[in-house]
């Protein structure tokens, strides 16, 4: 399992920061970033960034929801898919789920 930054994580509305839940309007000097990303740059606009950040923000749910998918997928009757397809489909969670945590 990742040891990320626990609780939920929000995009800071003046820096290019992902921050825990209640630093977000934080003095940048007070608001104990995740992560800092930079902008803007000849390679990336605001928005870009923005974007980025945002999807950086959202990781630590979409985790959560992805172990609670592959735990419902293996505990459901799965009896409507081939074993092939449930394998491949359960192998592709795992693959993700060890992506986000650092495991590959």
């Amino acid at each position: 399992m990742s040891k990320h930054t626990p609780g939920e994580w929000r995009v800071h509305t003046k820096a290019a920061f992902v921050v825990p839940a209640g630093y977000e309007n934080a003095p940048t000097h007070d608001c104990q970033p995740i992560c800092a990303l930079l902008w803007p740059t000849p390679l990336r606009s605001e928005a870009e960034t923005r974007a980025n950040a945002t999807l950086m923000a959202a990781a630590p749910a979409m985790i959560e929801v992805l172990r609670e998918c592959r735990h419902q997928f293996w505990e459901d009757n799965h009896s409507h898919m081939s074993e092939e397809r449930f394998a491949k489909e359960y192998a592709w969670l795992d693959l993700v789920i060890a992506r986000a945590e650092g495991r590959l």
